[in-house]
């Protein structure tokens, strides 16, 4: 019948323990660099958006006044076509802009 266990010595090998501190400073490391990259991505994705829809606003006015010069050349190149119909010998010799 065993009534005492005594242990004298209970520190683990050298080895053990740089392996030990090898696995918790790895895993810091990942923990960090996973904080690192949280906070890159809520920095730089809001950024873009921002800048994405600014673009497309921009884009968007470029369409519009394009729009509006490119009728506004058509209504003028009409109005002189009916007037090159209603006196072909006069607006030949006239140069319309």
């Amino acid at each position: 019948m065993v009534v005492a266990v005594q242990l004298q010595d209970v520190s683990p090998p050298g080895q053990v323990i740089s392996a030990f501190k090898d696995v918790a400073s790895a895993k810091e490391d990942k923990n960090r660099m996973i904080n690192q990259a949280e906070g890159y991505r809520n920095d730089v994705i809001p950024k873009a958006r921002g800048e994405a829809q600014s673009m497309i606003r921009e884009a968007e006015g470029y369409k519009e006044a394009r729009i509006a010069r490119a009728e506004g050349d058509v209504a003028k190149f009409n109005a002189g076509l009916k007037e090159y119909r209603k006196a072909k010998g006069v607006t030949e010799k006239t140069n319309v802009s």
